[in-house]
């Protein structure tokens, strides 16, 4: 039983070399698919042809020249999606450079005007913290002075209105050793620059870390296939096995 497409595209060099010259494209041009589809009539005549054969291959091989014709059209159905990739790469990999070129251009852009942003944020920063470090200084000193007068009048408090000028007093002290708020920086032309809290992380020894808890947040599949992949062959609560495949070439 023959299977195979009998077609000289389907020799060695026969889909040619894959060499797409667009020009230019404006509004009057057809859509791209459009010229796709014309620059590769011949990958998919091809493609059909075999597919056409494939649907009338038989469900199993049962002898040796059923396995044969299989043999075949599986590395002629590898040619063509060889071929396809060819033709892939032909048209996108300019297109991809073109999108590498692209990021590097502004990448440098960006990195010329991050590095700017990055050493004034660290200057306000530090700014920041020197003006909230004054201001807390300044209010703890306020406070104690508060909670002075407030013990001095208390202790000469006779007549009712001293006694609510002792608590009055007391609560101005309390109110100006409370935390301080740093009010946003704003600049002239409409900017403000102001503080916000992230929680981050460092790594201080890997060895402590309960990866009970990460596992969530882990894609365990992907880890065990990298185990798996570098030599792993034991691991509690996996299934390793070895599976076999078909690898079909064409000499």
């Amino acid at each position: 039983m023959d299977l195979a497409v009998k077609s000289n595209n389907l020799d060695p060099g026969g889909f040619g070399e894959y060499e797409p010259q667009f020009p230019p494209r404006d509004h009057n041009q057809p859509p791209l698919t459009a010229l796709l589809d014309e620059d590769t009539e011949e990958i998919r005549q091809v493609r059909d042809g075999l597919l056409a054969s494939f649907g009338k291959a038989p469900e199993s091989a049962n002898d040796q020249i059923t396995a044969k014709a299989m043999t075949d059209l599986a590395g002629q159905l590898a040619e063509c999606l060889s071929r396809t990739e060819k033709a892939f790469h032909k048209h996108k990999d300019p297109i991809t450079e073109q999108g590498r070129a692209i990021d590097r251009y502004f990448n440098q852009i960006r990195a010329s005007l991050n590095e700017p942003i990055a050493a004034l944020k660290t200057r306000l920063l530090d700014w920041r913290n020197r003006e909230r470090d004054r201001v807390r200084r300044e209010q703890e000193a306020e406070a104690a002075r508060l909670a002075a007068e407030a013990e001095r009048l208390r202790a000469q408090a006779r007549t009712q209105e001293q006694i609510d000028e002792v608590i009055e007093t007391r609560n101005r002290a309390e109110e100006a050793g409370a935390p301080v708020f740093a009010a946003p920086i704003r600049g002239g032309l409409g900017t403000a620059a102001f503080t916000q809290k992230r929680w981050k992380h460092r790594i201080t020894n890997p060895l402590l870390i309960p990866l009970d808890k990460l596992l969530p947040h882990m894609d365990l599949d992907d880890l065990v296939g990298k185990f798996v992949r570098t030599g792993g062959r034991d691991l509690p609560g996996v299934e390793i096995y070895e599976d076999e495949e078909i690898r079909v070439r064409r000499s």
